[in-house]
């Protein structure tokens, strides 16, 4: 009747040792991890800003009017900067004056990334998209940049017809944008 009841599982010991195991596993894996976590926003920012200009094309498109996209200045007005934070907004420029008028509500307002730094090319302040949503003047070369600098920035470049495409790095031509 007096049976002897075996503990089974971890003692003290093997669980001391498997902590300690994961925790030196978790520092040397922690700098790779970041760098994930840093180009994954860095994608995001680069895909939000994407969506945000297809939008601002789609409305010059679908309403046949002359489209602006730039930063918000946090007034809903355009900012006087290539640097882009904050939020990027755009509106239907009917007059054509590039300025946002009191008869021209806001198309779309899009948080910009608090991570990652965006700018213009050429020090441009804004995208204007004509009715058809093409992108009239030269190419635009949108830099990303976060923490990292210049090494790790990524572009797109918005050509005449309105579309974007991804740049190869090069981080030379990125160190200017990648500055606080």
């Amino acid at each position: 009747m007096n049976a002897i009841h075996r503990q089974h599982g971890a003692g003290l010991l093997e669980l001391v040792m498997t902590l300690l195991i994961c925790a030196v596993t978790l520092t040397l894996a922690w700098p790779q991890f970041a760098g994930v976590i840093a180009d994954t926003r860095m994608a995001d920012a680069r895909n939000r800003f994407t969506t945000a200009l297809a939008q601002a094309r789609l409305t010059a498109q679908a309403h046949a009017v002359n489209v602006i996209f730039c930063a918000d200045d946090g007034s809903g007005q355009c900012a006087r900067s290539p640097r882009w934070s904050g939020s990027w907004i755009h509106y239907a420029d009917r007059n054509r004056n590039e300025l946002r008028d009191a008869d021209e509500p806001l198309a779309g307002v899009e948080p910009a990334p608090a991570t990652v730094r965006v700018a213009l090319s050429d020090g441009r302040q804004r995208i204007r998209l004509l009715r058809d949503g093409s992108s009239p003047g030269s190419n635009t070369r949108i830099t990303f940049c976060d923490a990292r600098g210049a090494a790790h920035a990524t572009a797109l470049v918005i050509n005449n017809m309105g579309r974007t495409r991804r740049l190869a790095a090069e981080a030379a031509g990125f160190a200017l944008a990648c500055t606080p």
